[in-house]
């Protein structure tokens, strides 16, 4: 009879988009919480949880880590602004965190929204429909409550001066940011998933310095835009699930 392994649960934290709250994983965190793993969801937008820090951001994460006590089995998954944030935690902090996940992160390259600031900020009627259905290939595959949300969510953020002003922080600090610096820091190994049409952050940059980096291992969804987790959740959910278990550690075996 064969050996069957039976693998240690990891604390899995999920991080919001500059532009959408944490709802974005429900669907990829209730997979991994009926395998059994510890979920924590920062709810939250970027602009609203960690303002333009990244120290904040460092904060309130090693802040969760340490009240969910394991810290030797932690994973950090970011979408779009907050893979840099994951990316610049596990740098800074490579004792705290045994995995990485980015999707869709800038930093190599500008974020191409379609529409301006200046435009969300409520010149342009429509503005958040537009950068909503331009994180899509097709808009269709997302049910109309998620829509909904989505567009809800950015006029949200973009309704007050202080989340505005983080936004604005938040694009500053992806210009300026130092990818190559920061993968020299970290130790653990880092999963890429991008949407192999995403506008927003084009996949090429990340997927050439995937082929030039052994730490980096980069997987496209196909037919899938910015946002894989919510247009094609169950394959993100299979890379993510391969990956935990590459890097997690056997609990027991079974006959």
């Amino acid at each position: 009879m064969e050996l069957e392994e039976l693998m240690a649960p990891c604390h899995i934290v999920f991080l919001p988009g500059l532009f959408a709250r944490g709802w974005i994983w429900n669907q990829v965190a209730d997979a991994c919480r009926q395998q059994g793993h510890k979920i924590t969801v920062f709810e939250p937008s970027i602009p609203e949880v960690f303002m333009g820090k990244l120290d904040s951001a460092h904060e309130m994460i090693r802040e969760c880590l340490q009240l969910n006590g394991d810290m030797d089995n932690n994973i950090l998954v970011g979408n779009s602004m907050s893979g840099l944030i994951t990316l610049d935690f596990a740098a800074k902090y490579p004792e705290l965190v045994a995995g990485v996940v980015i999707s869709g992160a800038p930093g190599l390259e500008e974020l191409e929204a379609g529409v301006s600031l200046s435009d969300l900020r409520g010149s342009v009627p429509g503005a958040a429909n537009i950068l909503c259905e331009r994180v899509f290939r097709d808009i269709n595959r997302l049910p109309k409550p998620d829509y909904e949300k989505g567009v809800a969510d950015i006029n949200t953020i973009f309704s007050t001066n202080e989340t505005f002003k983080s936004v604005v922080k938040w694009l500053n600090i992806s210009r300026k940011y130092d990818v190559y610096g920061s993968l020299k820091k970290v130790r653990c190994p880092i999963k890429l998933i991008w949407g192999d049409f995403d506008q927003i952050t084009p996949a090429e940059s990340w997927r050439s310095l995937a082929s030039q980096n052994d730490n980096l291992d980069y997987c496209e969804v196909y037919d899938c835009g910015h946002s894989p987790m919510l247009e094609k959740p169950e394959e993100f959910y299979q890379l993510l699930s391969g990956y935990l278990l590459g890097i997690n550690r056997p609990l027991a075996r079974t006959a």
